[in-house]
């Protein structure tokens, strides 16, 4: 109801600018140009983005302001208070930072049961020097996500919690996910997953991961989530083409094809038919490490 009809982007920017609760529908793609390297949509967005299905670029292909089929650009949104994100595709995009935590695409943070359904990421790249980076979110609290794939990313930081959909997540639901070729890289001494970087409280039904790199050089790494607590897992499964390693210098890392490090965390009817391989310490096909009662039935490693 009453939504606002957008076709170009600075309507786009018009109709966010304008009220930051905003019911905005695309009515064509959105090429962001470079504006969007300058200052965000909005701070703080409180409305309805639904995508109808259009795509939102960083730029035109034909503007090729930096090499390779990838612009830099960063999010469009700080944070995201009870915001709705829904049947967007967004591609082509780079973003990048050596100053900020929650670094992502679509939203910094999201918080206050905002909801992201029927999302697709493709051909992305993003890192960041500090914390949280994810491709949806960087830091998530209270949020839902239905229907998310991200194919074809590079994420990666420098510090910790990087996933390919989000970076940190707390009390979040996650349903029908795949990540499929997709590079997911805590550089240092952080922890990365093939959905999530850390989860606390959260739920996953319904993931696949595939044809992906998750990769550590110290702490943990999981084909769903780097580190775990208080988390119900079910239905996941990591295919053939997926590796979990670790590959350090370092003295202990854990690796599992669900999570690197499981506490007090549920995961049933999960399959790991990756390779996980860890250089260092614990390994594990469905957990690197459980502590804290963690029950882990009907699962397989092939």
């Amino acid at each position: 109801t009453d939504f606002t009809a957008v076709r170009t982007c600075e309507g786009l920017k018009a109709a966010v600018t304008n009220d930051n609760a905003a019911k905005i529908v695309l009515k064509a793609d959105i090429y962001l140009g470079d504006a969007s390297r300058q200052q965000e949509l909005c701070n703080t967005f409180k409305g309805v983005l639904d995508g109808n299905g259009h795509t939102i670029y960083a730029t035109r292909p034909e503007e090729k302001p930096y090499s390779g089929t990838q612009y830099l650009s960063k999010y469009l949104f700080v944070y995201s208070d009870g915001a709705t994100f829904r049947n967007i595709v967004i591609k082509s995009f780079h973003a990048e930072t050596d100053e900020h935590s929650n670094w992502s695409l679509l939203t910094s943070q999201a918080r206050n049961k905002c909801v992201f359904e029927n999302i697709t990421i493709d051909n992305v790249s993003v890192w960041a020097k500090k914390n949280n980076v994810g491709a949806v979110v960087g830091y998530a609290n209270d949020c839902t996500f239905t229907n998310i794939k991200v194919s074809n990313g590079k994420l990666s930081l420098g510090g910790s919690y990087v996933g390919a959909v989000v970076g940190d997540a707390d009390k979040c639901t996650f349903t029908n996910i795949e990540v499929n070729n997709c590079k997911v890289e805590a550089e240092e001494s952080g922890q990365a997953g093939g959905i999530v970087g850390y989860s606390n409280n959260c739920t996953f039904q319904d993931i696949a991961v595939k044809n992906s790199l998750i990769k550590v050089y110290y702490n943990y790494a999981g084909g769903i989530a780097g580190e775990s607590k208080d988390s119900h897992y079910e239905n996941c499964r990591i295919d053939d083409h997926t590796f979990i390693y670790s590959d350090g210098s370092w003295s202990v890392s854990y690796t599992g094809g669900i999570t690197g490090v499981a506490a007090h965390d549920e995961i049933i009817n999960c399959v790991n038919s990756g390779v996980a391989i860890a250089k260092q310490e614990y390994l594990g096909g469905i957990v690197g490490e459980t502590k804290n009662n963690t029950k882990i039935e009907n699962c397989l490693n092939t």
